[in-house]
């Protein structure tokens, strides 16, 4: 509410937010108190999430980059996803410690599975092959790590990774690249289950089945802009 005072001088649209903030959640028929936070799926989530994470994340990123970076750094964010990118090795690490700080301070925390340190860039490959290092990180190197795992539970892994994809790619006129990126992700993924153990390959009808069962199919998920946006008055 502080944050949205930095915006909003009308009272009676703070307390309408205060009030939505406090109504709670219907379930089932039963109302239970939502806690700390916002609604999960709430119509106003998002936005107090956007309000929220300009002052505590990118307002603060923007200072830190300026005042402490040796280096070039970049940050893109979209909703509570980002991904922040430095020049130098050192400036991640430093910017990593010092960013879980600063969300404490305002009961958020990174998510320690989705966070990490990944090497890019047009001399990623030529450096870590020099250090006698593999590949930059990709589905592909995460599929061969859990490779031993049950199918099941790497296809509940892999079928989120292709979820989260087609959330933000599987726009209209897209589905060439959307249908693309499942068609690689299922290749690497039948070369990880080949490589379990003496069995060699998996056939391509067994590997068919598998995905049948485990991934969402490749389709648009996002309706034309103007289906979207569309407001009609009576």
């Amino acid at each position: 509410m502080k944050f949205l005072r930095h915006r909003i001088a009308d009272e009676r649209i703070l307390r309408l937010v205060m009030k939505w903030l406090n109504a709670g959640v219907l379930e089932g028929g039963q109302w239970s108190d939502s806690g700390e936070g916002t609604q999960q799926g709430g119509s106003l989530s998002p936005m107090l999430a956007n309000v929220y994470l300009h002052y505590v994340l990118d307002l603060w990123a923007d200072w830190w980059r300026k005042t402490h970076a040796r280096g070039n750094v970049i940050i893109i964010r979209f909703a509570d996803d980002f991904v922040v990118g430095f020049q130098y090795q050192d400036d991640a690490e430093r910017f990593r410690e010092e960013l879980r700080g600063r969300l404490a301070r305002f009961a958020l925390e990174l998510h320690p599975e989705k966070t990490r340190l990944i090497e890019f860039g047009p001399h990623a490959a030529r450096l870590r092959k020099a250090r006698g290092e593999g590949k930059p990180e990709t589905v592909k190197a995460e599929l061969m790590r859990r490779r031993h795992l049950p199918v099941p539970e790497q296809g509940k892994w892999l079928a989120s990774v292709v979820r989260g994809h087609e959330a933000y790619y599987a726009v209209p006129g897209n589905s060439k690249a959307v249908k693309a990126f499942r068609r690689h992700a299922v290749r690497h993924w039948r070369h990880a289950l080949g490589r379990r153990g003496q069995k060699g390959r998996v056939t391509w009808e067994r590997m068919h089945r598998i995905v049948d069962r485990y991934l969402p199919p490749a389709k648009i998920r996002h309706p034309w802009p103007d289906k979207r946006f569309a407001a009609r008055y009576s």
